[in-house]
Parts: C-alpha cells; structure tokens; sequence
C-alpha cells in the first residue's frame, strides 16, 4: 500500500507527532467550520437580486481564512455599490450576525479585494469582537422594547 495515505500519531512520553501526509490531508479537506462558512456566506449572498436583500448585486466572498477564531472574510469591490447609512447598516448587521453565528468564531475583518477598506458610509470592520456584537445586540433590544412599553 501506498505509504501517503497513511497517518502516524505516536504518543511517546506526552509528546505528540502529526506525520506530513496527515497535515496535507488535513489541509486539503474542509473542516465543518469551513463548510459552514461557505454554506451560511453563500446564503447571504446567493440571490442579491430578491426582494429584502440590500447586498448589492455582484457581490462575491472572494477569499475567507480562519485562525485562531478570527474569521477574515474578502469580499469584491461590488460590495460597496450602494448609499446609505441604513443600508450600510444593514449590511454590516448581516455580515457580523452570519460570522458570529458560527460559535468557534470569536472576531471578524472585512477586506474589500485584499485590503481593510471603509464602507461608503464610513464603517470599517476590522477584528470586531463578538462579546461587542452581542453587547450591542442587547442594547438595541433593549431600546426597543423599552420603546414599546412607554410608547
């Protein structure tokens, strides 16, 4: 049998050995994140053409990578073809609640075509924390429903 289509863990006095053809392999297949990634950004940006979907249209994810629960996502110029700060609003709401919506992701960037880049309307998405997002999640729930009983 082929040698490369075997994997080696020795476990030798508390030391661990991940042989290469192991990693290769690792690295070639697409972890369940992975997969959840593409499946939930594909979702997202799959039909800019329907009705409710202010991404704008032509919008790809042209790159995303994963470290360390940091989840760098690439996304090409069409993204900033539109106006508005409600839309940017939305925009970003859909982005940050798609990412942290995976659990192992813990802060997320935006590059527009390789580079941190601002939105139109200003925002820059640069290594947003998830305990922030929820935060402000809570907040703005908060003043809703606040609103609603003294309203």
């Amino acid at each position: 049998m082929n040698g490369s289509t075997y994997f080696f863990i020795l476990l030798f006095m508390g030391l661990m050995f991940v042989s290469p053809a192991f990693s290769q392999q690792s690295l070639s297949n697409p972890t369940v994140k992975e997969k959840k990634v593409e499946e939930l950004f594909e979702a997202l940006l799959g039909d800019t053409s329907r009705e409710g979907n202010l991404i704008p249209e032509g919008t790809k994810l042209i790159h995303y990578s994963f470290e360390n629960h940091h989840l760098i996502l690439n996304f090409s110029e069409d993204i900033k073809n539109y106006g508005g700060t409600a839309t940017e609003q939305w925009i970003v709401y859909k982005i940050l609640s798609t990412g942290f919506s995976i659990p192992e992701v813990e802060s997320i960037t935006v590059l527009i075509e390789g580079r941190k880049d601002y939105l139109p309307e200003g925002t820059i998405i640069d290594g947003y924390k998830k305990e922030v997002w929820l935060e402000e999640r809570m907040k703005s729930e908060w003043r809703e429903l606040t609103k609603e009983n003294t309203g």
